[in-house]
């Protein structure tokens, strides 16, 4: 898999997470994410696109402008598989959590799966 498509990638999921605009929310989730993606977290487990804008909604309720960001840069981790870090900020800056996230991407460069590591 190229690089620069798994970013791309990447950057629309992570971008997702920071828009309040549903439509605007699946249109990325839709560059990023196969149709079949799961995305495992300690909350659960959620698949399809539609299922991962709702949980982004319902954790951003209770985190409210928080902004997501990545932290790491993408490493691969074997055929198909990579993890990036990530940050979540108040909007002040100061720091809420942080993570990285295992990926297993398609053949298409759109993430399939994403395991979330606190």
């Amino acid at each position: 898999m190229v690089p620069g498509v798994v970013e791309r990638a990447v950057d629309a999921y992570v971008a997702a997470w920071n828009t309040p605009d549903d439509i605007e929310r699946l249109r990325l989730l839709r560059i990023g994410l196969h149709e079949d993606a799961i995305f495992k977290g300690p909350t659960g487990d959620f698949a399809g696109h539609a299922a991962v804008a709702d949980f982004i909604v319902a954790l951003r309720s209770r985190v409210g402008a928080a902004i997501v960001s990545r932290g790491a840069p993408l490493e691969a981790t074997g055929t198909g598989y990579y993890r990036f870090g990530w940050h979540i900020n108040r909007p002040d800056g100061s720091p809420l959590m942080n993570g990285s996230d295992e990926v297993e991407v398609g053949e298409d460069g759109r993430l399939l799966m994403i395991s979330v590591a606190l």
